[in-house]
């Protein structure tokens, strides 16, 4: 009895090791990529925006970006201040469908269709989302 769960221990050690090691989430809020602008290689797809908002109902997206930087992918989203959680996750799972698993969406494919049919070559793929704040500064004359 005690060799088998000790053996059930060990397979969810293995387990859940391999997949630690698959995908990792950080917890850092100042991770940023801080790769020159020049080494950049940007990706542009006209019709992405449209496709974050209607069909993936991210209302509070405000800009996103798509580049690469050596052998990292990185895609970055832009939310602003009242975004929802399942914002969030429909980033994470469209990264996760169109640059690790390499699947396009059923109907329309999806956008940035391009790195994936020019067989454009990453090894990593760096999610980042940032809430986007609006500083209002107002003057005010103080005295006489």
């Amino acid at each position: 009895m005690k060799s088998i769960s000790m053996l059930v221990l060990a397979l969810g050690l293995l387990i859940t090791g391999c997949q630690s090691g698959y995908i990792q989430e950080t917890g850092d809020v100042t991770l940023k990529d801080m790769a020159d602008e020049a080494e950049r290689e940007y990706f542009r797809d006209e019709t992405a925006e449209v496709f974050f908002r209607e069909e993936l109902g991210m209302k509070d997206l405000e800009r996103h970006e798509v580049y690469k930087t050596g052998d990292i992918l990185n895609a970055d989203f832009y939310f602003t201040r009242g975004v929802q959680r399942n914002d969030i996750g429909r980033s994470r799972d469209f990264v996760m469908r169109m640059f690790v698993l390499r699947q396009v969406y059923p109907i329309s494919g999806g956008p940035y269709c391009r790195p994936e049919a020019e067989e454009v070559y990453w090894e990593e793929v760096d999610h980042r989302v940032y809430y986007v704040y609006h500083i209002i500064l107002k003057s005010h004359k103080c005295g006489g």
